[in-house]
């Protein structure tokens, strides 16, 4: 599923179930580009996401979870951040800043130091994607815009969002060589993660792009 599929499909499910327990849109949007981003930054293409439906990058014990659909992998990180302790001050935060700290400080990505960051920096390029949609006038009702390939509005929002994401990758590229760039020095106190090997090794876009799979999995 690419990035514009999954909008058409399940923005308004995200949003609803987003705004229930008081985590911004933006800020749930952003961790699962991020979560199930492969190695270059390509949406959904991890093998978390193609394999087990799971776009947010949710563990249970050692291994992560697989979901019989993707709304059930959303229902579950919905549920995560909404109930367990450790994200308790995520949804009392009132701005993406706040809740992507929070976030961090939670332990969603284990000890990384610029999980915060990375949120921030993909939050304005997932609004410009959002931004692209059809209005709300031209949106299916929520049973037909779940189904996949439904809707007239969906075809007709596809080169448009599909161009946006297509500039959202190259952004993130250059958000990701800047986190790189500023996390260098932290990379040695991340011990036994993959981003230090991501950072110290490369300094590439695939430790900071394959959070979902590569980087930042002592979480959750």
């Amino acid at each position: 599923m690419n990035q514009t599929d999954f909008l058409n499909q399940y923005y308004g499910y995200i949003d609803n179930a987003a705004n229930a327990i008081g985590l911004l849109t933006p800020v749930a949007l952003a961790q699962a580009f991020i979560e199930s981003a492969d190695a270059k930054g390509n949406f959904g293409q991890n093998p978390i996401a193609l394999n087990g439906n799971n776009y947010f990058g949710i563990k249970s014990g050692a291994d992560f979870k697989t979901y019989g659909s993707v709304q059930d992998s959303i229902d579950d990180y919905i549920n995560l951040i909404g109930t367990d302790p450790r994200y308790t001050d995520v949804v009392n935060a009132n701005d993406v800043a706040g809740q992507a700290d929070a976030i961090q400080a939670g332990g969603y990505a284990g000890d990384s130091t610029t999980y915060s960051a990375l949120i921030q920096s993909v939050v304005p390029r997932v609004q410009k994607l959002v931004a692209a949609m059809p209005s709300s006038d031209d949106t299916p009702a929520p049973d037909a815009a779940s189904t996949p390939g439904s809707g007239a509005a969906a075809s007709k929002a596809g080169p448009t969002v599909q161009k946006a994401g297509t500039d959202l990758v190259k952004q993130l590229q250059q958000a990701a060589n800047d986190v790189v760039k500023n996390a260098g020095s932290t990379a040695n106190k991340v011990e036994g993660s993959a981003l230090k090997d991501g950072l110290i090794l490369a300094g590439s876009i695939a430790g900071i792009f394959g959070l979902g799979w590569l980087i930042f999995h002592d979480k959750k």
